[in-house]
């Protein structure tokens, strides 16, 4: 009941194998999300990550010359020994023995101390620069939603869309790319750890790679599928349990009469406790690496341990096992770091491929400044055009609008009726560039309708069918992210919808806050706040999609009264259910079945449509 049918659908045409291609698509639609110069902080964030694998070569190599000092003493200074050919190199030929060590364990100490003070403070500005670029991420991504088109952004439900920018780019930016610069910089080290064993000992070398290597393996096609699968589970239960929880308390009240809350209480528990056992899952999947790895250290240390006494002199052996253990106890933790982070890498991709390739897909060019400040402009003309216009949902094929051809003169009062789902609401997103129509085009001032509203913001105001009012002050809910507007305009505004009297009788009054979904407003008053909200700019042109028809008859009439005073001095586009309202529209189209039957004034349209007719003889009219 509370699933939503479009996350079904493109769940299922998601939840597939992730593959090399769709790997780097992903990866490519995530570095898209930012801008060019932060992919490369990024990049250069990532390289001096991956220098810092250098530190360990010099230490471990410091640390297996002062093991092989130390055994072989004095015999450490033989000619033609190997020992002996590393100190002159180094210029400590001709220190005294204990100043060999003293020299040889300092460095050693230090290059270890500055590897791991300095992978600190990468690490540190890395997670912060990704942790801020990830706020940037979902800023981007919401602008891409926002600016893009109706008939794409309806492709995925609000709570899909939530999750697309607030949690998806986070996973996407921290968990992904965060993620492939830890990849990186894990897999250089063991890299570096191995070619300093090759050196020492070829043999040693060649075991710790086949070893590591078969375990990994071993691991990572066992646990692969595993994670993407809880992957996706999470993403399908995260979106299920926010349907759940808002669908619940947007029908508290019925839920209350119905004493009911039980079975929705179920409803959540249930999501809850499948992303439970998925949390769960996945920290245990981790600590299986753990333990994993730590047998194979274990077992791999004695094996070469045991071979190395059994087939070398004491001094050459007890110098390749420090250099094994000191290359080992490096490459381990690199290695366990390596795998975790696959899984996770599975995991995150599992995540959120629906919702980054959705983001990806959208275009990038932005069509509305953010914040329009300039609200005046002399060349606009409150005309609207439909030219050879044809549409249709691709989910819907006997939706259809056909070469529709209409024009709104400047001043006109045209109401938009016809049943539900007749195409009304269609009809008007097209004329607001919310559509984009599969031929012909959407003109507003004679300009592309989308074009329009960018040059000309403020000139255009709508009113929905069921106002939203957010959290915030009466003054945000009527500017609605607008500044430059004085109080003596929102007076006069809020007097024109008849509402400034209650406004007067609030504590704060224009700054009285308002909480979430207007509670402990009317019904009659949230449309009169969203009605100002549309007039506050002085638009030329008013669209209204059915604004009055949850309202009482009084409100309604009074509104309708207000709305009665623009007509021809604005121009006018409503959508209505209530015939009433419209009889003395300048033009009304007549909608069926998503075609425009017939267009006229109310009277006219009763002589020459049979079905307007019979639709006004319902309401008896």
């Amino acid at each position: 009941m509370w699933q939503a049918t479009c996350f079904e659908k493109n769940f299922r045409l998601y939840a597939q194998r992730v593959n090399l291609k769709s790997f780097f698509e992903l990866t490519s639609n995530i570095f898209r999300l930012l801008p060019s110069h932060d992919r490369y902080r990024l990049l250069a964030l990532s390289l001096i990550n991956l220098f810092l694998s250098v530190l360990d070569l010099i230490g471990v190599a410091a640390l297996g010359v002062l093991t092989s000092v130390a055994v072989q003493g004095s015999r450490s200074q033989d000619p033609g020994n190997r020992t002996a050919a590393v100190l002159r190199a180094l210029g400590l030929d001709g220190l005294e023995f204990a100043q060999q060590i003293l020299f040889l364990a300092t460095l050693s100490m230090i290059v270890f101390i500055l590897k791991i003070g300095l992978s600190a403070f990468i690490l540190r500005r890395t997670v912060q620069f990704l942790a801020y670029r990830a706020v940037n991420a979902g800023l981007t991504a919401m602008e891409k939603i926002l600016t893009s088109t109706w008939s794409i952004r309806g492709k995925m439900s609000s709570q899909e869309l939530a999750y697309a920018v607030n949690t998806a780019t986070n996973y996407g930016v921290i968990g992904v790319l965060g993620g492939l610069a830890k990849l990186s910089a894990d897999l250089v080290l063991i890299v570096v750890m191995i070619v300093s064993l090759l050196f020492v000992d070829f043999a040693t070398a060649a075991i710790t790679v086949l070893v590591f290597g078969l375990v990994s393996l071993v691991l990572n096609k066992r646990m692969r599928k595993r994670a993407r699968s809880l992957g996706e589970e999470y993403f399908k239960h995260t979106i299920s349990l926010n349907q759940v929880t808002l669908g619940t308390f947007l029908s508290a009240r019925e839920i209350w009469v119905r004493s009911t809350a039980d079975y929705f209480l179920g409803l959540v528990k249930t999501q809850r406790v499948h992303l439970a056992r998925i949390d769960s899952e996945q920290i245990f999947l981790g600590m299986i690496n753990k333990y994993v790895f730590e047998i194979t250290l274990i077992v791999l240390s004695f094996f070469v341990c045991f071979i190395q006494l059994s087939a070398e002199s004491p001094a050459r052996a007890a110098a390749t096992i420090t250099i094994f253990l000191a290359s080992i106890f490096r490459i381990g933790p690199a290695a366990l770091s390596f795998q975790q982070t696959l899984v996770q890498l599975q995991t995150y991709f599992a995540k959120i491929k629906l919702s980054i390739s959705f983001i990806g897909s959208l275009p990038s060019k932005a069509f509305f400044d953010s914040t329009p400040e300039n609200l005046t402009s002399d060349k606009f003309e409150a005309c609207i055009e439909l030219k050879d216009v044809d549409f249709t949902y691709t989910e819907d094929a006997n939706f259809n609008l056909r070469n529709i051809n209409l024009r709104v003169e400047p001043g006109e009062f045209v109401a938009i009726v016809g049943p539900s789902g007749s195409g009304k609401s269609t009809l008007m997103d097209i004329m607001l560039g919310l559509i984009t129509p599969l031929r012909g085009t959407s003109l507003i001032s004679n300009l592309d309708s989308k074009v329009c509203i960018k040059k000309h913001p403020g000139k255009i105001g709508f009113v929905p069918q069921e106002a939203s009012i957010i959290e915030g002050t009466v003054r945000e809910n009527i500017l609605l992210g607008l500044q430059s507007h004085s109080v003596e305009t929102l007076v006069s505004t809020l007097k024109m919808v008849e509402i400034h009297e209650f406004i007067e009788t609030l504590p704060k009054g224009l700054d009285e806050f308002l909480g979430e979904g207007g509670q402990g407003l009317s019904g009659g008053q949230k449309q009169r706040l969203s009605l100002a909200r549309a007039l506050v700019t002085d638009p030329q042109i008013v669209f209204l999609d059915e604004a009055t028809n949850s309202l009482d008859a009084e409100t309604e009439a009074a509104i309708s009264e207000s709305l009665g005073s623009l007509k021809h001095r604005k121009t006018l586009v409503v959508i209505a259910h209530r015939l009433s309202t419209i009889v003395n529209a300048d033009k009304i189209i007549f909608m069926d079945k998503g075609k425009i039957e017939s267009i006229g004034q109310f009277e006219e349209l009763k002589k020459l449509s049979p079905k307007f007719a019979a639709f006004a003889a319902l309401q008896s009219l």
